[in-house]
C-alpha cells in the first residue's frame, strides 16, 4: 500500500516538473521572438555627412558668371591641405586664388637607444684606450687618478659619484659619472653626440673644450676611435 502510494507521488512530481520546464521553454521562444521584432522594427540611423568647409572670398559677386564665381571646394581643400591659399587680385571673371606651396619641416633624424649606446660605447673604449690601455686598475698622476678613465676625486664628486676608492675601478660606475659631468657642463655636446668637446671636457675640466692642450688629446682619442 505503502509502495503504491510512493510511486504515485513520484508520478505526479514527474508530471509537474515536466509541465513546468515545457511552460518555461514557451517563455523563452516568446521572449525571443519579441525581441527579434523590436529590432527587426527600430528605425537605423545612418551617418550624415560632415558639413565641408566653403571657402568665403569678399567680392566674389561683382562680376562674370557663377561658375567664375564659385570655387570647386575638393580643389581648395586639396590645396589647402597641400599649400597655401591667398588672394592675388581681381578681375572681371571673379578673384584669382594662387596656390603657394608649403615650405617642408626641417628633417632631423631620431636615433634609437641601441644606436645612441653603441655610438657611446665606441667613445667610452676609445677613451679607455688612452687613458689606462684597458687597464681597470691602473693609477697615474701621482695618485691622484685612478681606475679604466683616470677619473680623479674632484672629477668623482662632480659627477656626483660615491665612494670613490671603492667605485673608481669599476667601468659602469665610472660612465655613469662620466655622463652626469658631462650632462652638468656640456649638455649640449651631450645631447648632440659631439664627441670632441666630451673628449676634451673630459680631459681638461669644465674648460677643457676651449684648452688648446686637449687637441691633442682629442687627437689620440679619435685614432682610437678609427682604429
Amino acid at each position: 500500500m505503502n509502495s503504491c502510494m510512493q510511486s504515485k507521488r513520484r508520478w505526479i512530481l514527474t508530471e509537474w516538473a515536466t509541465e513546468l520546464l515545457l511552460v518555461l521553454m514557451l517563455l523563452a521562444c516568446v521572449i525571443i521572438m519579441v525581441a527579434r521584432l523590436g529590432c527587426e522594427q527600430s528605425p537605423r540611423r545612418e551617418a550624415q555627412p560632415s558639413p565641408s568647409p566653403e571657402l568665403t572670398i569678399n567680392d566674389c559677386a561683382r562680376g562674370g558668371s557663377a561658375g567664375n564665381r564659385m570655387l570647386d571646394r575638393r580643389r581648395v581643400q586639396s590645396y589647402s591641405n597641400a599649400g597655401v591659399l591667398h588672394r592675388s587680385r581681381m578681375s572681371e571673371n571673379g578673384p584669382a586664388v594662387k596656390w603657394t606651396p608649403a615650405t617642408p619641416a626641417p628633417y632631423t633624424p631620431k636615433l634609437s637607444q641601441s644606436c645612441r649606446a653603441q655610438s657611446f660605447s665606441i667613445l667610452y673604449a676609445a677613451l679607455m684606450a688612452v687613458e689606462s690601455r684597458g687597464d681597470c686598475r691602473a693609477v697615474g698622476d701621482g695618485g691622484r687618478s685612478r681606475g679604466p678613465y683616470q677619473i680623479g676625486l674632484a672629477y668623482w664628486t662632480d659627477g656626483g659619484g660615491r665612494d670613490y676608492l671603492r667605485n673608481c675601478w669599476r667601468r659602469d660606475c665610472c660612465e655613469a659619472v662620466m655622463l652626469r659631468y658631462w650632462r652638468r657642463y656640456c649638455p649640449d655636446a651631450l645631447a648632440a653626440r659631439d664627441f670632441e668637446t666630451l673628449a676634451r671636457v673630459h680631459n681638461g675640466g669644465p674648460r677643457g673644450a676651449s684648452k688648446p692642450a686637449t687637441l691633442n688629446y682629442w687627437r689620440r682619442v679619435k685614432t682610437a676611435m678609427k682604429g
